[in-house]
């Protein structure tokens, strides 16, 4: 399953020619306000038997997936995957605006941070604090932790993937939505 909310229909078609055969895929719009704004979020199922078949090809088991292990296996594949990699947390888990990615698990932000230095990314140190925010219309205060980008850091990444973009001519290896709030 993979939601995201603009790019999804150009994904979309290049997986249904794929997938055909098997059924076509669904895809959902979901709703979420804030007290800021409504975002429409779009998510498409993809059958299983292809999640299984990417997962055995890199020699990764299904539970891997939710934990510090399949980032920890991310460390060994080549520098390209590892770039769009780190670029899909990014568009998943961080902000634009102060460059940062956060999550609640302290060991899958350290292993993100390793990633970000196995590319030569410049980082800070991976940091807690108590964020505080409107979720699922509810205010919530969350422990989590963040390591941000720093500046040379973040245009570094940006260029490398700008470079695969260009390198597999597929504008889908960028950074979506969040492409546009590079450039603003």
């Amino acid at each position: 399953r993979y939601g995201q909310k603009a790019g999804v229909y150009s994904i979309y078609s290049l997986i249904n020619k794929i997938v055909k055969p098997i059924g076509n895929l669904k895809v959902k719009k979901r709703y979420l306000n804030n007290k800021k704004k409504s975002e429409i979020f779009e998510e498409i199922s993809i059958p299983m038997v292809f999640v299984k078949v990417i997962l055995t090809c890199f020699g990764i088991e299904k539970i891997d997936i939710k934990s510090g292990v399949f980032l920890e296996k991310l460390l060994n594949f080549n520098k390209d995957f590892r770039i769009q990699a780190l670029a899909a947390i990014f568009v998943d888990e961080g902000c634009m605006e102060n460059k940062i990615i956060k999550m609640s698990d302290k060991r899958v932000v350290v292993t993100i941070s390793k990633l970000m230095d196995s590319l030569g990314y410049k980082r800070s140190k991976v940091f807690y604090r108590r964020w505080k925010g409107m979720y699922f219309d509810r205010y919530h205060e969350l422990d989590m932790y963040g390591v941000r980008f720093f500046s040379e850091g973040f245009l570094h990444f940006y260029q490398d993937i700008t470079d695969c973009v260009n390198k597999y001519k597929n504008s889908l290896m960028g950074l979506w939505h969040k492409d546009k709030e590079f450039k603003a």
